[in-house]
């Protein structure tokens, strides 16, 4: 498990864009970033043999790397509805045949539908399915609590969250951030867009005096520039600077709004960030 000790420490930001691509994150597992599109990554799980994907929001590049690895696909994991989390799966699918696991009646592809409650086996691991609404109503997410890793697709980003879509709740986010924060602080959280720096930037406007950001910000900026993702990130790093987790009571984005309890400050931050 990736230790986040001295938060600060380059070495521990070095460690955040390499180590979780290697087998010792997972004994005989492998976690691979597919990019597509302007900044979404499909996370891929893989022993080597057998493969397993999350939210195929474009084909191609996922049949390019099972083809390349000579993997066999086991299962596909969807979060929500949205084209870029969804729009790969019959391509997938049609080439490589697998049960297809997401919530019910969001996407004819989805044939295992799942909820909370719910777990699924992909080899030595299995992931409970929980319910995180919020950015949308469907929103699930997957936990794999003997690894402690999540792969959360829109509810948390690293340094943010998502925002309310069509079918988004305020109250039902602030909830699913809650429950994540329950998690053990070496989760590694395994979000689907490549947002961190400019979530870093209204961070750092929601909480100047917090050194941690800009510190952290610091190390984010070397790892993209050498073309690295800023991802995985771990609890224990987003409960030092994500905004939405810490809710900051002198934020300047409060100021005026008189939150009454920690629910009305998400609120207030959530809708500053929307214009940010």
């Amino acid at each position: 498990m990736l230790k986040t000790e001295g938060l600060h420490h380059p070495k521990a930001l070095e460690a955040i864009g390499n180590n979780w691509r290697s087998d010792s994150l997972v004994p005989g597992m492998s976690v691979v970033a597919i990019p597509i599109y302007s900044d979404n990554y499909v996370w891929l799980l893989h022993d080597k043999a057998h493969a397993w994907v999350f939210d195929p929001g474009n084909a191609k590049p996922i049949i390019d790397y099972l083809r390349q690895e000579q993997l066999i696909l086991e299962g596909v994991m969807i979060t929500h509805s949205h084209w870029d989390h969804v729009n790969g799966i019959d391509a997938l699918v049609n080439a490589y045949p697998a049960p297809v696991y997401g919530p019910a009646n969001i996407h004819a592809g989805i044939d295992q539908p799942v909820t909370q409650g719910d777990a699924i086996n992909a080899g030595p691991l299995r992931f409970e399915v929980h319910e995180t609404p919020g950015h949308m109503a469907e929103h699930l997410s997957y936990f794999e609590a003997s690894r402690e890793l999540l792969f959360c697709g829109d509810t948390l980003f690293s340094a943010g969250c998502g925002r309310l879509k069509q079918t988004g709740n305020m109250r039902a986010l602030f909830n699913s951030l809650q429950w994540i924060q329950t998690l053990p602080a070496g989760t590694l959280i395994f979000c689907s867009h490549e947002y961190t720096l400019a979530n870093l930037a209204f961070a750092q406007a929601a909480e100047p005096a917090n050194t941690s950001i800009c510190e952290y910000q610091d190390g984010i900026k070397q790892l993209r520039a050498s073309g690295q993702p800023s991802l995985p990130s771990t609890l224990e790093i987003e409960l030092a600077i994500n905004p939405f987790l810490r809710l900051p009571p002198n934020s300047p984005f409060l100021e005026g709004t008189h939150p009454q309890n920690r629910f009305d400050a998400f609120e207030a931050l959530r809708i500053a960030k929307d214009s940010f």
